[in-house]
């Protein structure tokens, strides 16, 4: 085994924090890598004081794929869903499609809001609500940017329906815009 990495986790929930410390271990095998994990409260409350630590609610930008569980179809390119970011660990999150802009449901372009919106729900209804998100990052209404698939059950569980996301499929019905043709 290798020299043990240690990360320092640190969740507030209301007035209660609760700390955790990971280690990760990895060594390598006959068979390739191998990697040990343990997890375990620390022994005193020196992770609760040390600047290592972080507060993650929910993972920052990341080349993975989260499955997620729509929940409710806010406008044309705004969602909230229950994102699975760890085994039996889901967390609600308002997630905005990046690199598209769907029509507002207010003032001018209330009627094309109102159809992008239909289309989406419709559109998500064909899988039940099974989603695949890649998170982007964070927007300066505090939603998250992700790249959406729509989820299928396929020979190993329920993986991406396509290539193509649903970002791209919601530019193509004539829902959005597409922000990077605008950005010149």
């Amino acid at each position: 085994m290798s020299e043990p990495s240690y990360i320092g986790l640190q969740y507030r929930v209301g007035s209660l924090q609760i700390a955790l410390v990971i280690t990760i271990m990895v060594a390598i095998t006959t068979t390739g890598l191998a990697f040990a994990f343990k997890a375990a409260l620390p022994k005193d409350d020196s992770l609760l004081h040390s600047s290592e630590t972080a507060t993650i609610p929910f993972p920052q930008s990341s080349t993975m794929l989260y499955s997620a569980r729509l929940m409710q179809v806010i406008d044309g390119d705004t969602l909230d869903c229950d994102v699975v970011v760890w085994p039996d660990t889901t967390i609600r999150a308002r997630v905005r499609l990046v690199e598209v802009d769907a029509p507002e449901l207010t003032g001018d372009t209330k009627t094309q809001g109102l159809e992008a919106k239909m289309w989406l729900v419709e559109t998500l209804q064909q899988t039940q609500g099974r989603l695949w998100l890649q998170n982007l990052g964070r927007e300066k209404y505090g939603r998250w940017i992700v790249r959406l698939w729509l989820s299928t059950e396929g020979t190993t569980g329920f993986e991406p329906s396509s290539e193509t996301s649903l970002n791209t499929q919601l530019v193509k019905a004539g829902h959005a815009v597409d922000l990077r043709k605008n950005s010149d």
